[in-house]
């Protein structure tokens, strides 16, 4: 992380970055993680989500409103009535890919994906969480969705079951139409 920060001194280091260094290092050397880091930051806007400000973090987050409100509006208005802010939970799920919130063969199913076909993998597996956990969300009040979301650690589908859910959001027009709604209202 020392060399990616020192490679991209305007970025420099966030702690989520080791969240996702740490599971690149079980499968290859060193060297071969910091290009991995460097092609994360450079072709899937990752360099916004890690430096100061994180500017495409708060954009994600953006971007993840509007979807919940439109693919899970029933969940959005329980979590807006509980008073939720999706950065409550999907700061940890964007900033580090996943790799802080769910197990191991998750992530490692997630971000097989993710290198293939880019971002919008990751929202719609933030959505596929979100629809999987809905009925239990529903019944739950403030304290208990907020753990929930924040560790899923002991989440209760299999990697196939969460991919297979996650590949039923057909979001990449709508994703790149919010980031530019986003964008123009800065």
């Amino acid at each position: 992380m020392r060399a990616l920060s020192l490679y991209d001194k305007q970025m420099g280091y966030c702690q989520s970055m080791s969240f996702i260094a740490a599971p690149l290092l079980l499968h290859m050397p060193e060297e071969d993680v910091f290009y991995v880091m460097v092609r994360l930051c450079e072709l899937y806007d990752m360099r916004g989500v890690f430096m100061p400000g994180f500017p495409n973090l708060h954009k994600w987050l953006f971007v993840h409103d509007q979807l919940l409100d439109t693919q899970l509006s029933r969940l959005s208005m329980h979590l807006k009535n509980e008073m939720v802010p999706s950065s409550s939970y999907a700061t940890l799920w964007y900033s580090s890919l996943f790799a802080n919130a769910l197990p191991f063969s998750h992530v490692m199913r997630i971000w097989d994906w993710y290198f293939l076909e880019g971002k919008r993998i990751i929202f719609s597996v933030a959505m596929a969480i979100l629809k999987l956990l809905m009925p239990e969300l529903l019944k739950s009040s403030f304290d208990v969705i907020v753990i929930k979301l924040r560790d899923l650690s002991n989440f209760p589908f299999t990697p196939d079951q969460l991919i297979t859910t996650a590949s039923e959001f057909k979001l990449s027009n709508r994703i790149q139409r919010l980031e530019a709604t986003h964008d123009e209202q800065k």
